[in-house]
């Protein structure tokens, strides 16, 4: 029985990964669920996998304007509906105190669902009257 997993593999699995899960402590016993997602991002088999370096600026987004009791899954809940968020990839600048400083970021893992996200996004008014600001990475430079 042949399948992606080549000689003695399991079928349907890509090559190298019997090994791989051998190294994690095998399939569903002793390793865990954390260890398994962040090997398969490093291998780039999930999407976002790669480090946010190898990110373009235009799947990032500069967020500005967020009221101090923004969270890291707030940013997740407002930017998700607009496309895939990589793993990690919302961080609400927090203050010493613990509250958001008005700062965030969201890395896409597609440029046009980052550009869809600042598009619907940037100039939204809140209900204090404040607004949020948001642009793709550097796409304000030169301006």
């Amino acid at each position: 029985m042949g399948g992606m997993g080549g000689k003695g593999g399991m079928p349907g699995m890509p090559p190298g990964m019997m090994g791989m899960m051998g190294m994690m402590g095998g399939c569903g016993k002793g390793g865990s669920i954390q260890m398994l997602k962040q090997t398969l991002m490093a291998m780039g088999t999930l999407p976002g996998g790669k480090s946010s370096k190898d990110r373009s600026d235009g799947q990032q987004l500069y967020v500005k304007g967020l009221p101090p009791d923004t969270t890291d899954a707030d940013l997740h809940a407002i930017f998700g509906p607009h496309g895939a968020i990589a793993p990690r990839g919302v961080k609400a600048v927090l203050s010493p105190e613990g509250t958001c400083t008005g700062v965030g970021w969201v890395d896409f893992v597609y440029e046009e669902d980052a550009a869809r996200a600042a598009k619907a996004l940037d100039r939204m008014t809140l209900m204090d009257g404040s607004w949020l600001t948001v642009h793709v990475k550097n796409s304000w430079k030169g301006k």
